[in-house]
């Protein structure tokens, strides 16, 4: 599954409406343009799931995100079930706000939630958050994303940051229930200790994100800007920090996925791109760029799957944001424009599943993420795509 930063939730929050209860109503696609021809049937399915925003799905068809009023708060994490097409507020620590931002195959959903003194990093398991140790530093932080399929030694991984949202960690979250424990932080080295942020990690422990370096503009001047950062372990206590290369004149961006391959996404920018999709198959591998819509200079992919399927955001010539789904092909990625819920202008992609096997024996990969209106509300969006 995918995950989403905190700190893109916040921003999301404020740019929001209030909202109305669950829905769950289907409507027809409204399909943008630049698709590069695909082989098959490619219908999409587009669902309202009736909150502000989703962030992940997992293979059950579970999602996570969360629902308003927003903009003044309180800011409420939701689980929506397919089953019930309903969503279900899953409460804080004991203050009045939580963050869900991602969802695992053991429905162990990682977020950020408030106890009596602030946010916490936090790990939502058998119906209640649970908060994760931190460094002791400044209160703030977040689990950004916890692993699916469990280590070795039935583990999972969640990662994150701590002290104020400025160190990277990870943490080892083992059992469920009454049998669920926590060791950690265990800490995510950064060069000349920049700041920096982990977004993502698989069941390896591999971790994804970036960190603020440090750029010689002139012998008088420097500056911070993000770049892509991967960290790797091989015995699971300690984590080798490596950046991640960009493509020439490309001067900053991010990884902000990675799979069970160690497969990484994520995007840079520069000065004639806002941003451009970017793969690496290992840490130190030349980025793969992925396709824009036509005509477009800007995509953001979010999410990638083990399957390799990627959902994202791109822009199309207009400078109309998209959800996106980038499909993968032996000669490498072709891109589709999966559409909007009506009575709105643009929409992003966020997170997906695994492709499932649906009527007719088609295959079927879920992307959420959210679809806005001019007014700048938000409504969770999730759709079913035909795949190759």
């Amino acid at each position: 599954m995918s995950r989403a930063s905190v700190l893109f939730a916040l921003a999301l929050l404020a740019a929001c409406g209030a909202e109305g209860p669950p829905t769950g109503v289907d409507v027809e696609p409204q399909l943008g343009s630049g698709n590069k021809p695909q082989q098959g049937s490619s219908s999409v399915t587009i669902v309202d799931l009736g909150f502000s925003t989703a962030f992940d799905i997992d293979n059950a068809g579970r999602v996570v995100g969360w629902q308003g009023p927003c903009c003044a708060g309180p800011f409420r994490s939701v689980l929506w079930d397919p089953a019930t097409r309903r969503a279900t507020d899953l409460g804080t620590l004991g203050g009045s706000e939580a963050l869900a931002l991602a969802i695992n195959e053991a429905a162990q959903i990682a977020g950020s939630a408030e106890d009596a003194t602030g946010w916490r990093p936090a790990v939502w398991d058998a119906g209640v958050w649970r908060a994760l140790p931190d460094a002791g530093g400044p209160v703030g932080g977040a689990a950004e994303d916890i692993s699916d399929g469990p280590a070795t030694d039935g583990a999972h991984w969640a990662v994150g940051e701590v002290s104020g949202w400025s160190v990277p960690a990870i943490w080892r979250v083992t059992g469920a229930g009454a049998g669920f424990s926590v060791s950690g932080p265990f800490s995510l080295p950064v060069p000349n200790a920049e700041r920096a942020l982990a977004l993502a990690v698989n069941p390896s422990g591999t971790a994804a994100g970036y960190r603020m370096a440090v750029r010689i503009v002139s012998p008088t001047r420097s500056d911070t800007s993000p770049v892509p950062a991967a960290w790797t372990t091989v015995d699971g206590a300690s984590w080798q920090a490596s950046v991640l290369p960009l493509p020439a004149g490309q001067t900053s961006g991010s990884a902000v996925d990675v799979n069970a391959a160690g497969t990484l996404i994520g995007h840079s920018s520069g000065p004639l791109r806002c941003g451009q999709g970017l793969v690496w198959a290992v840490p130190t591998a030349t980025p793969t760029s992925l396709l824009d819509l036509a005509g477009g200079t800007c995509s953001w992919p979010e999410g990638i799957n083990d399957a390799g399927y990627i959902a994202g955001v791109a822009q199309d010539a207009q400078r109309r944001s998209h959800a996106v789904l980038w499909i993968p092909e032996a000669s490498g990625y072709t891109i589709k424009a999966l559409g909007r819920l009506k009575g709105t202008t643009g929409a992003g992609g966020r997170g997906l599943n695994e492709p499932r096997i649906g009527t007719a024996g088609t295959k079927v990969v879920e992307v959420v993420g959210y679809s806005a209106e001019s007014s700048g509300r938000l409504r969770a969006t999730l759709w079913r795509v035909t795949v190759p």
